[in-house]
Order: C-alpha cells, then sequence, then structure tokens
C-alpha cells in the first residue's frame, strides 16, 4: 500500500496485526523537511477498537485481504465462550469447519437461536487475511425458511 492511497474508506493494516477501515485522514502541511504527515483515524474491522497512527511519504504501509461470501451453516457448537460453525460457500460448495465466532457476538447469538430452533441459515461472513493469520466475522445471517 502506497502513502497516496491513504484514504477514507480503504483498509489498512495497524501494529501488524490488525485490520482497520480508514475512518478520518489529516493531512498535514509540508514541514521544514520536506515531508507531508497523514494522521489516521482508523476502526478495526473485526473488534471495532479504534487506532490512530502517523504516517509520512516513507512509511511502509499494508493492506490487509478483505473477502465477504455467503455460507450456508450445517452445524454449530456451542462451547463456553465460543461457537464453532461448520459452513459451505455458496458459490465454490467449499467447506469450513471449525471456524470459531465468541458467544458474546451479536450474530453469532442470532445464527445459534436461528439454528437451535432448526431454521436454515445462511450467514455472510467476511474473512480477514493478515500474512498467515486469518480471522473471520459474521457480517449478516438469514433465515432461509
Amino acid at each position: 500500500m502506497e502513502f497516496t492511497d491513504i484514504k477514507t474508506g480503504a483498509y489498512l493494516v495497524m501494529k501488524d496485526k490488525h485490520a482497520c477501515k480508514i475512518a478520518e485522514v489529516n493531512k498535514s502541511k509540508t514541514g521544514k523537511h520536506g515531508t507531508v504527515k497523514k494522521t489516521v483515524i482508523c476502526i478495526d474491522v473485526i473488534t471495532g477498537k479504534k487506532f490512530q497512527g502517523l504516517y509520512n511519504d516513507k512509511s511502509i504501509l499494508s493492506a490487509p485481504s478483505i473477502k465477504r461470501a455467503k455460507y450456508i451453516v450445517s452445524n454449530i457448537e456451542e462451547e463456553e465462550e465460543d461457537c464453532w460453525f461448520s459452513i459451505m460457500e455458496e458459490l465454490s460448495g467449499e467447506m469450513l469447519e471449525g471456524v470459531s465466532f465468541p458467544t458474546e457476538d451479536e450474530k453469532c447469538a442470532q445464527a445459534l437461536e436461528l439454528f437451535n430452533n432448526g431454521d436454515n441459515l445462511t450467514v455472510t461472513v467476511m474473512t480477514v487475511t493478515i500474512g498467515d493469520n486469518v480471522q473471520y466475522k459474521i457480517t449478516d445471517v438469514s433465515n432461509d425458511n
């Protein structure tokens, strides 16, 4: 990611592990050393936590890989703090087993309730990849009955 790509709505990796959506960018005037700086305020797409960073045109930046897809839920197993989903991507048919979501997550709780009621459902899942680290977040739950 280039310095010129830092714009509101873009995605940026903060502190080497947080995939964030840029909410606000403030550009400073060129200083005595000829460097423009941008102050960035962004929100972690998984946790909702707010981050702030200061970058110049020589900063090394990276962007996360973000993919959204619809999945058919085949099973949910609830444990103390997590729900473990078995889901199949609607388009490719690829199965994902043991995808974990925290039980306190509102969308996870909604999916668990519908699943326990015997409803057929699909979930839209955001897959966030930073290097070798992959995280998942449910962004939508649909009842197919």
